[in-house]
């Protein structure tokens, strides 16, 4: 029973990051291959919002990929190792904010 939930949370942990993976490549293709941009330069004044606006954007895209990169890895390792380890054990289980907030 433990290597059917062993197994069963490997398998989840490797859709759960294939998932995220293609989200990250959906949304990179999408904005990266520019099939959709800003319309043309309305005023004097457009192009350095322009410019402020794609640079926000390459920014935000850069983080957008690291946090979903290691939001995959993590959930592969994690979820895969510690399926079957579920503890009801105060001192073993993990707190999460709710956690944290209900213990006050």
């Amino acid at each position: 029973m433990m290597k059917r939930q062993s197994l069963k949370g490997r398998v989840e942990g490797l859709l759960l990051s294939l998932l995220l993976i293609a989200l990250v490549v959906i949304a990179l293709v999408t904005f990266g291959g520019r099939f959709w941009w800003l319309p043309p330069l309305a005023s004097q004044h457009g192009k350095a919002i322009d410019t402020l606006f794609t640079v926000t954007l390459v920014i935000t895209g850069i983080v957008f990929v690291l946090v979903q990169s290691l939001l995959a890895s993590s959930s592969f390792g994690l979820l895969a190792a510690r399926r079957g380890e579920q503890s009801t054990s105060p001192r073993t289980k993990p707190l999460s904010w709710s956690g944290r907030l209900s213990q006050r």
